[in-house]
């Protein structure tokens, strides 16, 4: 998912074509606004396992440096992993041969998560182009002014099946609160920047709780401030005001941050005014119950929208984390809303036990992913994916945000689409369903 996202470089696969298959339709996420970055495959195939695949590696490096990349990066799948060929190698000699910046990483599936994916590569960047210069008397961060703005980090992780859109709202923001972004960490970044001014910031902008912890570490040595991990996203009104005025007091001015919320709320007010399509949704939806499962951070975020934005309580929110620590965060996110739900929070549930929670709290709705959409419809309950990264179905078409103020506008549009789920289609399905249903179901 890094990879995807640095202009200029060449992603060289050494794998089989099925695992191509599936990193060529995530890279789509990255095509909006951004150039494509090629991924060439080095044909790894059945013969290989037993024999080696490291001489169709090297053909296909050869093949790749003709087209002078600024960098080119070297990922594995499982079974080019499993027979151990020398990627660490076959870069050196690149670097050596050619001079191109070369990044090998072992990423089969076996390895860990997205995020731990994220670290190993953000972490060899800052090995790559900033601490192996600093040990050898070259730094980059020699003589540079005092550090001003930020990178943001993470958009691609932050759980938002629309996070490109929102990574432009999110920068938008930050600008109008004066703010200067430096670069994202990865969408769109161009080798300059990543190999010159990932330095130059003052802090990193986290979009995720997750703790990426071979990074952090290079980050600390660098003297860079991390900011954002225990921050709720700002996903509609209520989350965007928290989240906006925090980070204006302290990296830019507060002032013109509040100008923008209400500059960003009179739109909206402006949209919605005297629209009956909306007021129906409104109220439609308000006082319903809802199951949520996705990323721990965006589920978070996401069951505080419905409650504070619209008034439906999420009585069931599963959490998604690779660590402890995200939880915990998303935990502490949630808790204002114990008071006021009866909330019951599952963490890394299975989908049986989601799937049963949410039959035992009798929700109206469930929010999350598409993995999930055909066990909750199949329970006769409407669906709807807002989250999670996804292959073959990525139809996010439309330039326009989930996150901000403005973002409300996408979400309402979305929650009435669910509504009409909520009041035709579950009727639908009921009376079209070959299994006899109790009353009351």
């Amino acid at each position: 998912m890094i990879a995807f996202g640095v202009r200029d470089s060449v992603v060289v696969f050494h794998g089989v074509v099925g695992c191509r298959t599936t990193i060529q339709h995530l890279q789509t996420d990255f095509t909006p606004n951004s150039g494509r970055v090629p991924v060439v495959s080095t044909g790894f195939d059945e013969n290989d396992v037993v024999s080696g695949g490291l001489s169709k590696l090297t053909q296909t490096l050869e093949r790749v440096v003709q087209g002078k990349p600024r960098l080119i990066w070297i990922l594995t799948g499982c079974a080019t992993a499993l027979i151990g060929d020398d990627i660490r190698g076959a870069a050196a000699r690149v670097e050596k041969n050619h001079g191109i910046p070369c990044i090998a990483l072992n990423t089969t599936g076996t390895a860990g998560s997205l995020y731990h994916g994220a670290d190993l590569a953000l972490s060899a960047i800052l090995d790559k182009f900033y601490l192996s210069q600093r040990k050898s008397g070259r730094s980059k961060l020699h003589g540079l002014a005092q550090r001003k703005g930020v990178n943001i980090l993470g958009p691609a992780l932050m759980g938002s099946r629309k996070w490109f859109w929102d990574l432009e709202e999110i920068c938008s923001l930050l600008e109008a609160a004066d703010i200067p972004v430096n670069l994202a960490l990865t969408h769109n970044t161009s080798f300059d920047d990543l190999a010159g001014n990932f330095a130059r910031a003052e802090a990193n902008l986290w979009l995720l709780g997750e703790e990426l912890p071979e990074f952090q570490q290079r980050c600390e040595h660098l003297g860079m401030v991390q900011w954002g991990q225990d921050a709720v996203l700002p996903l509609g009104v209520a989350n965007t005001e928290e989240w906006y005025l925090a980070v204006a007091e302290r990296f830019g001015n507060l002032k013109k941050a509040k100008a923008r919320l209400e500059s960003d709320q009179q739109q909206v007010t402006g949209i919605l005014k005297d629209n009956f399509n909306a007021s129906w949704v409104l109220n439609a939806v308000a006082g319903k119950r809802a199951g949520v499962l996705t990323n721990a951070g965006f589920a978070a975020a996401l069951a505080r929208f419905l409650f504070y934005d619209l008034n439906i309580r999420p009585v069931i929110v599963g959490l998604f984390a690779d660590s402890k620590v995200a939880l915990e965060r998303a935990q502490d996110q949630l808790a204002p809303l114990k008071e006021y739900c009866d909330l019951k929070i599952l963490e890394n549930p299975t989908y049986f036990e989601y799937g049963k929670a949410l039959k035992e709290y009798g929700v109206h709705c469930a929010i999350g992913q598409r993995h999930e959409r055909v066990l909750v419809e199949g329970m006769k309950i409407p669906h709807l994916a807002l989250g999670g990264a996804y292959f073959f179905n990525s139809f996010r078409f439309v330039p326009w945000p989930y996150m901000g103020v403005r973002g409300f506008l996408s979400l309402l549009g979305e929650m009435g689409e669910l509504m009409e789920r909520m009041f035709h289609d579950k009727e639908g399905w009921q009376n079209n369903s070959f299994i006899e249903l109790k009353c009351g179901s």
